[in-house]
């Protein structure tokens, strides 16, 4: 009878060291960076040189997979079937962008003098269909000259440029209103405009709707759904708005109540939540709900250097931004450690 009690012990000592022990990065190695296509799940994997693409999280083999110029390479966005990345040459201090398709084929480098100077840059991302680049620029003599903005139209307005990949066809939109956009495709605009009105232009159809007081003053669009059809802006003061992107209704508001709450960046969960970057520089991560019109959770690196991922926090940091690691798949936040890629999960 007492060797089977002491060999129930053994057994349980042995699993609950199991269960406690760290987490391993979902995707190791210090250099590897992630990004999902919000819209099939597919993940773009960049390590060692190369560029993988899998079809979800669980994969354990990818569908594609490809050289990049090499290991400085960091994914940028996964829009449609067109990845964006940057990367460094030996021997060059300016660094290179290059967005390429999950066939492998180079839509676009970048900077690119047939374009111009002024766009596309670091700044330009992908339209959310992946066709693309887009842009808002400030009027002023180079970019008027590149553009070929008016001169009827006075410096310092806002210059909204879009960048089709197939026939190589540009979009220019200006005015003295624009303050800032995302492309749903070269050709369908949001703009959120100075005074805290935001409008819909499509090519072709014009102006699809505008809503004036939207935000107090300018606001940013940090983030947009077209799957939810969700559009999600964050004015000057911290507060969030999420925006009916067909109809530009509003679903809802959030402004924080206290001053450590004030987000400085946010992104969209399919499950009605947000992802916000807290403190500046602090750069906390939490999750607002919104429809209960709080913060849920608080500190999300705070939860995972707990489950034993050491200097998750400060790992993430350095990335500056919640663009480059706050990616999202599924119910699961995928977070820069110091050794990798770990998983949080959000539920």
């Amino acid at each position: 009878m007492r060797r089977t009690v002491m060999g129930l012990v053994a057994w349980a000592v042995t699993v609950g060291v199991a269960v406690a022990a760290a987490p391993v990065p979902r995707y190791p190695g210090a250099g590897t960076s992630v990004a999902i296509d919000r819209g099939s799940g597919r993940i773009a994997i960049c390590h060692d040189s190369k560029l993988e693409i899998y079809a979800d999280g669980a994969a354990a083999s990818p569908v594609a997979s490809f050289d990049v110029p090499n290991a400085s390479a960091r994914l940028l966005e996964f829009r449609g079937d067109t990845v964006a990345y940057t990367f460094t040459l030996a021997g060059e201090k300016v660094a290179q962008f290059l967005a390429v398709g999950t066939d492998g084929y180079e839509r676009l480098l970048w900077p690119n003098d047939g374009i111009g100077e002024s766009f596309p840059t670091a700044t330009s991302r992908l339209t959310l269909d992946g066709k693309g680049l887009a842009d808002t620029l400030v009027l002023g003599p180079k970019v008027r000259a590149e553009m070929g903005v008016p001169g009827s139209a006075a410096d310092g307005a806002g210059v909204v440029v879009t960048y089709r990949f197939a026939g190589e066809k540009m979009l220019i939109r200006f005015s003295e209103s624009f303050h800032h956009t995302v492309a749903v495709t070269p050709d369908d605009l949001v703009i959120a405009l100075r005074d805290g009105a935001v409008l819909r232009y499509r090519s072709g159809e014009g102006k699809l709707w505008e809503k004036a007081g939207v935000t107090a003053g300018p606001a940013r669009i940090v983030d947009a759904d077209p799957a939810a059809g969700t559009a999600l802006l964050l004015g000057e003061k911290g507060s969030l708005v999420a925006l009916d992107l067909a109809k530009g209704d509003v679903r809802w508001r959030w402004k924080p109540v206290l001053a450590a709450e004030t987000p400085a960046d946010a992104r969209l969960l399919r499950d009605g939540g947000v992802i916000v970057q807290l403190g500046g520089d602090s750069a906390r991560l939490a999750v607002l709900d919104p429809a209960a019109g709080k913060i849920v959770r608080s500190d999300l690196l705070a939860e995972l250097e707990a489950r034993g991922v050491a200097g998750a926090g400060e790992a993430w940091r350095a990335s500056s931004s919640l663009a480059e690691v706050g990616e999202l798949a599924g119910p699961v936040l995928l977070v820069r450690g110091p050794d990798g890629i770990y998983t949080l999960p959000l539920h």
